[in-house]
């Protein structure tokens, strides 16, 4: 997207109306504006510090448009912020993938990494050389860091060993992504078009060489072998290059990401600039302002005197700056919420300690989520469940009703897309930022590191975890990327067919489930001691959002009236020798997670019910925030019985309980506040971060013995591992102690 700034009507105190007669194109002060903006309030604050760090961006764009501004899709900075990351971590994956089926390719031709890199490195050489001595008087012969006579010796090596048509197709590859990280900084406004044409015909075979300036740069000189130790096929040329050429392929690499992280910064700022140049109002924003100051100084007379001197207002504390066509282009924003908003763009800042808890519990919660194909189907059936209200409350009831009728077709083309076919619809999705992460445990951070480590990577043997592991994890959290983007994308379809634009589909299919992306300034830190703190607040937001819609109030008045009549079918079915109905066995954390269905006597079908001989009966899996809605009825519907019939259903006390447990299962993302309903003792370990106890408990061997012994173990709900160590410490002092007393000497 292109902006034109240079001659802007409406920005200069006359009304939109652009003035040919009037020379003085400045910005001008003016006294008052025309959109007035709400006030950025506590309750504000608090969202943009746990759920959305962007939240002002949000009000400034709906304030605008409900006082008859101009907001389109290009100016939408609020919209273009939301699917940035989900953007940039698609062209970064499409470029590992790039990565990846080079060095296959390398392997394929026979030749090693360091080879076809060195390679590189001495087509480009000689041509650096000469640019830098045009530069230079001291008559240095090798600025690049190899000699132009080392250089052509080493391409004739190749062309003698008869290697020079293979590393020419795999040079080839190398120039185009050189210069497609070159054509990303011009197309993305970082760089103007003159600037892109002067680096572009700098070199032929530029390859990035940072720090290898100079031949003598400390280098040890020492014979380099390829991959998995064969001696090079080029000879005593390749002495101490390998070190240098390696650094070729990480440069390129290092260069593509950082040009795709600020393409996508930048992109929601050009966004910012045409929503300003849309919307004067000098009163809270201006382009390429200039202030007067008073500047003391002296006339031709040799009297001091003060002046009135205007400047170009760009300090940080006050603009942010948009590149566009290469020029900075400063915008002095009046609001300094929308501001600090604009310049921060999500940026996550954690000492190295909470960064360490935090990469803790994310890998944790991949083992959780995306590694646990289990917990993807049990996932998938929970987001189909919490599309509905959604779909029901952007596009209705006939729109909801399409994206359950696109589900099957959406999963057959997220299949597609996982094995490298994508639809042309699902490309247009994915490109536009609609496509996630599972559980967004893996960002843009993530993606950009791992892409750095494939060159790394591809010097190990196969054999070595670090190579194999990582591939084998790809493969299982595309099988649940598949059902994780297939509820998304088929939001996505519904939304395109109901006449909604690009950019809106690709918002509803994001804030379908839980908009992973979205987060707020204290989440990194929040997230480093509570393992799923954002899904949990994000999922909660969007429960509260389709809560204001009436159509899916309604809705839920219908579902719950269902379920209370489910509930006494269900507590109809049988009851055992004892008197207890099936029903009132079936543990209430069990009925809090799922749909239940009794399933008639002499089912063989289902699950069993816990201490019954008879009794089955199937759970469907409902979505978080919803579930509890159905917990409320359940309880309603027990507590009738129970005053019906005392020995069955639950009491009032029994019933509150319940539904206060769930409520803060549902909707708090801090799990032992939950807890803290059955023990009060559990808030103190808010102090301990949650990746701790589940790893105690499974290697103690605590999983193993707990559950019921028909099935597997399962972990404990509270962080009985903690509470125990502490018990097992006590008992200790107080063991030292009695024999202490008894034997005159402690243990």
């Amino acid at each position: 997207m292109g902006v034109r700034h240079e001659r802007v009507p409406g920005q200069f105190g006359n009304g939109g109306a652009f003035d040919p007669t009037n020379p003085d194109l400045r910005l001008s002060r003016a006294t008052g504006g025309r959109f007035v903006l709400p006030e950025f309030g506590r309750t504000a604050r608090l969202i943009m510090e746990q759920q959305d760090s962007e939240n002002r961006l949000k009000q400034v764009v709906r304030a605008v448009r409900e006082q008859g501004g101009i907001v389109t899709e290009a100016s939408d900075l609020y919209l273009t912020e939301e699917r940035r990351i989900n953007k940039v971590s698609a062209r970064l994956q499409d470029f590992q993938k790039e990565v990846r089926q080079f060095v296959r390719d390398v392997a394929s031709e026979g030749l090693t990494l360091q080879e076809v890199l060195l390679y590189a490195y001495a087509k480009h050489a000689p041509e650096r050389n000469a640019h830098l001595q045009e530069r230079r008087a001291d008559g240095q012969q090798s600025m690049s860091g190899m000699s132009t006579a080392d250089a052509l010796a080493i391409q004739q090596e190749a062309t003698e060993a008869g290697l020079a048509p293979a590393l020419e197709r795999l040079h080839a590859t190398l120039m185009r992504w050189t210069k497609g990280t070159l054509a990303i900084n011009r197309d993305e406004g970082l760089i103007s078009n003159e600037l892109h044409a002067s680096l572009d015909g700098m070199f032929d075979y530029y390859v990035p060489l940072r720090g290898h300036e100079d031949e003598d740069s400390g280098q040890t000189q020492r014979t380099s072998r390829g991959q998995g130790g064969r001696r090079s096929v080029l000879g005593p040329r390749m002495m101490g290059r390998h070190s240098e050429a390696g650094q070729v392929l990480e440069n390129i690499i290092h260069a593509r990401v950082m040009a795709l992280i600020k393409a996508g910064e930048n992109e929601v700022r050009r966004s910012f600039l045409q929503f300003v140049l849309d919307n004067p109002d000098p009163a809270l924003w201006e382009v390429d302002a200039v202030e007067s100051k008073p500047v003391l100084t002296v006339d031709d007379a040799g009297e001091q005197v003060i002046e009135e001197r205007e400047r170009a207002v760009t300090d940080d504390k006050r603009t942010v700056v948009v590149w566009d066509g290469g020029k900075a282009v400063s915008v002095w924003v009046k609001d300094p919420v929308m501001r600090e908003q604009l310049n921060r763009l999500g940026v996550e800042k954690l000492g190295p300690y909470l960064g360490l808890m935090r990469a803790a519990n994310r890998n944790l919660g991949r083992l959780y989520t995306g590694l646990n194909l289990a917990f993807a189907v049990k996932n998938f059936v929970r987001d189909i469940g919490a599309a509905g209200p959604s779909m029901i409350d952007a596009v209705g009831f006939f729109g909801a009703a399409k994206m359950y009728a696109n589900l099957p077709r959406a999963v057959w083309h997220s299949f597609l897309a996982e094995t490298g076919r994508p639809p042309e619809e699902f490309q247009l999705w994915r490109a536009a930022g609609g496509k996630t992460g599972f559980m967004g445990l893996v960002g843009v951070d993530d993606i950009a590191k791992d892409l750095e480590r494939t060159f790394a990577d591809a010097q190990r043997v196969w054999v070595n975890p670090r190579v194999w592991l990582p591939k084998v994890f790809d493969l299982i959290e595309s099988v649940s990327a598949v059902l994780e983007n297939a509820t998304r994308y088929a939001g996505f379809l519904a939304a395109r067919s109901e006449g909604k634009s690009l950019l809106e589909s690709v918002s509803v299919g994001q804030n379908l489930t839980v908009n992973f992306t979205r987060r707020g300034t204290k989440t990194a830190q929040m997230s480093a001691w509570f393992m799923f703190y954002n899904p949990a607040v994000q999922g909660t937001t969007r429960v509260l959002q389709a809560l204001k819609s009436p159509k899916v109030l309604a809705t839920l008045g219908a579902g719950m009236t269902g379920i209370a009549l489910l509930a006494l079918r269900n507590a109809s079915m049988g009851d055992d020798d004892d008197g207890v109905p099936w029903w009132d066995k079936i543990p209430q954390d069990v009925k809090d997670r799922n749909l239940i269905v009794m399933l008639p006597p002499g089912a063989t079908a289902g699950e069993a019910v816990p201490g019954s001989k008879q009794g089955r009966y199937i759970k469907v899996p409902l979505p978080y925030g919803w579930n509890w809605f159905g917990t409320v009825t359940n309880q309603a519907v027990d507590m009738l019985r129970h005053a019906q019939d005392p020995a069955r259903g639950v009491t009032p006390t029994q019933a509150m309980k319940n539904v206060v447990t769930s409520f803060l299962n549902a909707f708090s993302p801090v799990p032992d506040v939950a807890r803290s309903v059955d023990s009060p003792k559990s808030l103190a370990l808010l102090a301990l971060p949650d990746f701790l106890d589940p790893i105690a408990q499974a290697e103690s061997g605590f999983v193993a013995m707990n559950g019921y012994p028909d099935r597997q173990g399962v972990r404990a709900s509270s962080a009985v591992m903690d509470i125990s160590t502490a018990m097992m410490v006590g008992n200790a002092v107080l063991g030292a102690l009695y024999a202490r007393t008894h034997r005159g000497h402690g243990q």
